[in-house]
């Protein structure tokens, strides 16, 4: 019976330990933004869709994506844990490049705020229609407005900026404002005193100031994104050889990696989006496990080397193949090493399987997972295929036979023995 019940579970995941050379850390992929806050009618467009759809709290933001906002809008895209776009109504806006060492933006329209938190490491430069704006100090805050005439003000609250046009460039310091009228050849500027300040400074100097002194900073590392979130939904525990660990407010049988879903993102692969307002930080940094009768969360090391920088993930758990389908549960501290790992893993159509009180179920035709139910996510539709687990602190492109790239698996790692059960 037991070899039985053996040769039904297929668990399709290749394991690979950690390696040694992740200590030496080498972070060469693209930077992962995303949307932190929505206000009224907010909209984004995938930069391979050329589709606009209703914004999600929490959804992955990478170069090429773009951002929309209707009347009475707002929007905060946390580009990283430094660096911070809010749009005003009417205002469009592109990430035209978002990675460790260089941010590009550019504001087709409205009124935007552009914040630069105190160890940036990024060299960021706004373009509108007619100029290109790049702050010069590592911390500043900076108004710009593009109006309905093509007109673009730019307002420096804080900091110091140089601003580049085809008629020349200058120099705008805190407590002025310059304007920029025209195009091309008929470009003209003019630099003043800063107009006084209005709701949407006051906004958006609140705002730095909840994510600045959030009191989670004091344990969690620096460069993470969204330890602020965690103040108004959950409190903080000490644990004997952990420290501390953040326990969320959450129903008795709560979990995580529930509610949620999964996209594809382009190099990262699946993703997970979770539906909690708290859910950036917990599920693509650090480690959940079990203390007591509730789930908690690790945040990881808080300090370390001096070049240290914490990697992102698009999910920490383990996923596990039955029967032609697939489940998933939280990856334990056990894996902790510093990389992430994933692993490729082989789903077919009409399948379903239950692991950690969770069903997962693919349609005949379509692959939308399900859990208890509920649709989570909707998966291209051809077959995934078997590929081999790599370290991403050293993380290649994948390709195909012929080279090309392709589509792996959801990020996934593979810990024996969590299957329908906690620990």
């Amino acid at each position: 019976m037991k070899s039985r019940l053996l040769a039904g579970f297929s668990i399709l995941v290749m394991a690979l330990f950690s390696a040694s050379y992740c200590g030496a850390q080498v972070d060469l992929s693209p930077g992962v933004g995303r949307v932190s806050l929505i206000h009224g009618d907010v909209s984004t467009e995938r930069g391979d869709s050329g589709d606009w759809a209703a914004a999600a709290l929490n959804q992955p933001m990478v170069s090429g994506d773009k951002v929309s906002t209707g009347e009475r809008s707002r929007a905060e895209v946390q580009l990283d844990y430094a660096n911070i776009l809010r749009l005003g109504d009417h205002s469009q806006a592109t990430i035209a490049t978002l990675s460790r060492t260089h941010i590009q933006i550019q504001l087709g329209q409205g009124l935007a705020n552009y914040s630069v938190l105190k160890g940036t490491e990024a060299d960021v430069e706004i373009n509108t229609p007619n100029v290109a704006i790049r702050p010069v100090l590592k911390e500043g805050v900076y108004r710009i407005e593009v109006n309905s005439n093509g007109e673009t003000q730019l307002v420096v609250r804080k900091g110091e900026a140089e601003i580049s046009t085809p008629q020349g460039s200058t120099r705008v310091e805190k407590g002025e404002a310059v304007t920029v009228r025209g195009t091309g050849d008929e470009t003209q500027y003019k630099v003043a005193g800063a107009p006084s300040k209005d709701s949407w400074d006051s906004w958006n100097s609140d705002r730095n100031g909840l994510i600045r002194n959030a009191q989670a900073w004091s344990h969690t590392n620096r460069y993470y994104v969204g330890s602020e979130d965690l103040d108004a939904y959950g409190h903080w525990i000490n644990v004997p050889d952990y420290g501390p660990v953040w326990a969320p407010v959450v129903a008795v049988d709560w979990a995580p990696y529930r509610a949620g879903r999964w996209v594809w993102e382009p190099y990262w692969g699946w993703t997970w989006v979770s539906y909690e307002p708290w859910g950036w930080a917990p599920y693509h940094y650090g480690r959940w496990f079990i203390y007591g009768a509730s789930w908690v969360w690790w945040p990881g090391p808080v300090y370390g080397y001096p070049y240290y920088r914490p990697l992102w993930a698009p999910a920490y758990v383990s996923f596990f193949g039955f029967g032609g389908g697939g489940s998933w549960s939280p990856l334990a501290l056990a894996h902790w090493d510093g990389c992430r790992l994933d692993r490729a893993i082989l789903f077919s159509p009409g399948t379903a399987a239950t692991a950690h009180g969770l069903t997962l179920s693919t349609s005949p035709t379509s692959r939308t997972f399900t859990t208890t139910g509920a649709a989570i996510a909707s998966m291209a539709s051809g077959r995934f295929t078997g590929g081999t687990a790599i370290p991403t602190c050293a993380w290649p492109q994948p390709t195909n036979a012929s080279g090309t790239r392709s589509r792996p698996s959801p990020p996934s790692i593979l810990e024996p023995g969590m299957s329908g059960r906690r620990r």
